[in-house]
């Protein structure tokens, strides 16, 4: 059994990201999914989010897409 390169996750609220951030750390490529764009920019290009506690920075292996 092949386990899959990116996991994804929809909604990019405090707990996906939480989510993501775990998943991250634990060395797999994540993808969020979110509705509203501003946070899709947010996390693609400060790798933070709105929806976590200040200063949590997210790992490079976080990703974001909406539509």
């Amino acid at each position: 059994m092949s386990r899959s390169e990116v996991l994804g996750i929809v909604g990019a609220g405090s707990f996906g990201t939480a989510l993501a951030q775990l998943v991250a750390n634990a060395g797999r490529k994540v993808l969020i999914w979110s509705q509203t764009k501003t946070v899709v920019e947010e996390i693609n290009s400060a790798h933070t989010n709105r929806h976590s506690p200040e200063g949590v920075q997210l790992p490079d292996g976080v990703l974001a897409s909406w539509g």
